[in-house]
């Protein structure tokens, strides 16, 4: 394998930095609607066609999923 360029360092750091904005984001719209955030994992899927990325799941841990009684899991 070789190293990595100047250039896909610069990508790499991009790709991050939108990873973040995006896990930013998300966490922003659940605290917004009262939810509690702490120990939410966002999971990031897939790549667009755009060059977005989407967020297909937002993982909970078992005892905050167990406290909602409107969560069927």
């Amino acid at each position: 394998m070789n190293e990595p360029t100047p250039d896909d360092i610069e990508e790499i750091v991009r790709e991050a930095q939108t990873l973040d904005e995006l896990k930013r984001h998300a966490l922003d719209v659940l605290r917004s609607s009262g939810e509690d955030v702490d120990d939410v994992r966002v999971i990031v899927s897939r790549r667009m066609p755009n060059g977005e990325y989407q967020a297909d799941e937002l993982i909970r841990p078992k005892w905050a999923r167990k406290a909602r009684p409107d969560d069927p899991s």
